[in-house]
């Protein structure tokens, strides 16, 4: 069973998102797919409410929201999501530069992440994209996320 360190950037970032305005700075930066299991349908849900509601959220009202988009989800996943939740914490809004540097960190190593994983498709054989590759390379070279959008 995998927990999640309060002080992962992940969670910082989700954390930080509860504020409606830091999420609208964002929100063409980060998507689902640079969290992990659960954490993606926690993006999901803060996705969800920003877009619907404008508003800030609090914890409970993200865990809130959260169950009633998730009615059938399993009792054990559900406690470790409202354990992740719970462990959130928006952050000091005066400290957006901080936290843009955050959010763009976690954007570097996800593209990391990517351009690794096309690499090893590439070298094995199963992909011959190395213009998907140069495209991921160029973007991290130019630290450009700018041409990022959801």
């Amino acid at each position: 069973m995998t927990s999640y360190d309060p002080t992962s950037i992940d969670k910082q970032i989700l954390g930080f998102c509860l504020n409606v305005d830091f999420f609208s700075r964002v929100k063409n930066i980060i998507d689902r797919t640079m969290f992990e299991k659960e954490m993606r349908d926690i993006f999901d849900t803060l996705t969800y409410s920003h877009t619907k509601y404008g508003k800030d959220l609090t914890v409970n009202e993200l865990a809130s929201l959260f169950n009633d988009r998730n009615p059938a989800m399993p009792e054990a996943t559900r406690n470790k999501v409202h354990e992740t939740i719970a462990s959130l914490d928006v952050g000091n809004a005066d400290n957006f530069e901080l936290h843009a540097d955050l959010v763009h960190n976690f954007w570097l190593r996800d593209r990391a992440r990517q351009i690794g994983e096309k690499a090893i498709e590439i070298f094995t054989g199963d992909s011959d994209e190395f213009g998907e590759l140069r495209r991921l390379i160029e973007t991290v070279e130019d630290g450009s996320i700018s041409d990022k959008t959801t």
